[in-house]
């Protein structure tokens, strides 16, 4: 079925690099076309090349409410560009894991796959089955990915030390705090980088109790709390909260073996601290069925103060809520929405922790894998196909088209400087769907296009950046549970469950107790055992 069908810039080396490939114009200012699209060809020459290419299918999860429409300008270029007839399969990112594993259940998968979970049971299985095609043989016969992937990433992705998808490289530290400046400033908060639990606790009563969007109503959240589809808080709010009260980040070194963090006194920490925020009314109560596309719709109604996310959440999304206030305030209507966007929101991404030490949360270094499905890729030349394809995509002028869109409606070159157009919404509507795409341009920005961004963006990748000196890494990523993989979501239903019904007041202390132990009957104690020994031997 499917078959068918940033910031360090080297301008230097970027250019060196944009001029080595034939199918791009110079690197000076102007238009960068590829020689496909130039316009060179007659009719009939286009229409025969492009019946004549090979045909791949992916799907990527749509974090926005409408999927950009199949065949548009920017799909074209990115076929033209790369010599690859692409059908995308945008799936909304509420169902999106769930469509994934009955795809692989079903063995009815398209050529490549966003996998957005890689230690996922029904993932990790069905990779170790052979239902997808390992890369490590394949990585020395790209040009930019082999040259541009790090080590660790590699590593943290693979599993049993084969790669089996091309990550979806990301900064490792990039969690924070997203809130609303203006209502802030209207309350008088004074927000200080670095913030304390404490003071954060604080900001959100506020935002709960103090009236800010001034409508008379008593109808904000001091924080908006959401799940994932498997249960599990959302936004790595727990654990970024477990790093403030001095634990460790999704697992940790202790006794001599690795141990879940939800085993220690610094998250029983956490649950009271969310706890306190459910039963004062200061963050929303029907969290625990707010998934992402409700998350975002309440946040699109301005709804909350504060929320627990990505820092490039800051810079990627929210234009809504700025065009409903630019509408309403004669001043911010007088800006560029993305200036107007650095009024009305800002970012928290220093938090000590109790002792008064900067610690920050770490993610794996990508945001899951693409797979290449051998259901669908039956050949080796199928196989490369993709990668190719991929490879094209991580090149300098590959980055810029998916990056900066269309000259004329995304971008325009201003003085010679490519600047987006001011219409933020068409340009997230658009374009940043196909961000998805990126392999490791959202960790080094390599682009052949490098100009005038979004105000937030370059905020948003500094202060990623500056939190490296205090990560605090899982030290689980890189490693393999067979325990786990066939039984790990079971296990984390026992402890999302329990999470809910703690933060409710449906169970206390002891309940909580009593769902660890149950947790470690049901294979937990043995997920220890193989970590830890996984863990020792490297």
């Amino acid at each position: 079925m499917y078959h068918k069908n940033r910031r360090k810039r080297m301008k230097a080396l970027l250019c060196i690099a944009a001029c080595s490939i034939s199918v791009i114009t110079g690197c000076g200012n102007g238009s960068k076309e590829t020689a496909a699209s130039s316009g060179t060809e007659t009719p009939a020459m286009q229409t025969n090349e492009k019946e004549n290419r090979p045909k791949i299918s992916i799907m990527l999860p749509l974090y926005y409410s409408e999927a950009p429409k199949a065949g548009n300008e920017l799909e074209q270029k990115i076929m033209d560009f790369t010599g690859v007839e692409v059908e995308f399969i945008f799936t909304p990112s509420s169902t999106y894991n769930e469509k994934v594993n009955l795809m692989i259940t079903s063995n009815d998968v398209p050529n490549v796959i966003g996998i957005l979970d890689p230690k996922a049971s029904v993932y990790v299985n069905a990779a170790q089955a052979g239902m997808f095609w390992g890369l490590n043989e394949y990585m020395d016969r790209t040009e930019y990915l082999k040259n541009h992937y790090d080590e660790q990433t590699l590593k943290n992705a693979s599993i049993n030390g084969e790669l089996y998808g091309l990550p979806r490289g990301r900064p490792l530290t990039r969690d924070g705090i997203i809130y609303r400046k203006d209502w802030a400033e209207k309350l008088g908060l004074e927000i200080e980088q670095p913030m304390t639990v404490d003071k954060i606790y604080e900001m959100i009563k506020a935002f709960a109790t103090q009236d800010p969007d001034g409508n008379g109503v008593d109808d904000t959240y001091g924080v908006l709390v959401g799940v994932n589809e498997s249960g599990m808080i959302r936004g790595d709010m727990t654990q970024m909260l477990d790093i403030a009260f001095g634990g460790g980040n999704g697992w940790l070194e202790q006794g001599g073996q690795l141990i879940p963090t939800f085993m220690t006194e610094a998250h029983k920490k956490t649950l009271n601290f969310m706890k306190r925020l459910y039963d004062e009314g200061l963050m929303n109560t029907d969290f625990a069925t707010v998934q992402s596309s409700q998350f975002y719709e309440l946040l699109d109604r301005e709804k909350a103060g504060i929320y627990f996310e990505t820092l490039t959440d800051a810079h990627e999304r929210l234009d809504t809520v700025v065009a409903q206030v630019q509408s309403r305030d004669p001043e911010l209507a007088e800006l560029e929405a993305a200036d107007a966007k650095m009024e009305i929101f800002d970012t928290i991404y220093q938090i000590q922790d109790e002792n008064g030490e900067l610690r920050a949360c770490t993610q794996s270094g990508f945001n899951g894998v693409f797979a290449i499905a051998k259901t669908s890729n039956k050949t080796e030349e199928d196989l490369l196909t993709v990668l190719n394809f991929f490879d094209k995509m991580d090149s300098p002028e590959g980055q810029a088209i998916i990056e900066w869109g269309i000259e004329g409606r995304h971008f325009e070159y201003v003085d010679g400087v490519a600047t987006q157009t001011k219409d933020s919404q068409l340009f997230s509507s658009e374009v940043q769907p196909y961000w998805q795409l990126f392999c490791t341009n959202r960790v080094v920005d390599r682009s052949a296009i490098q100009g005038n961004v979004a105000p937030m963006y370059t905020k948003v990748y500094a202060e990623m950046e500056s939190l490296m000196p205090y990560a605090v890494y899982n030290p689980i990523v890189p490693l393999i549970s067979d325990t786990y993989s066939i039984n790990g979501s079971s296990l984390d239903k026992i402890i999302y469950d329990a999470t809910t019904k703690y933060i409710m007041g449906l169970i206390d202390e002891d309940g909580w107790d009593e769902a660890v132990e149950q947790w470690r009957r049901s294979g937990g104690d043995q997920v220890i055992e193989e970590y830890t020994a996984q863990y020792f031997e490297e």
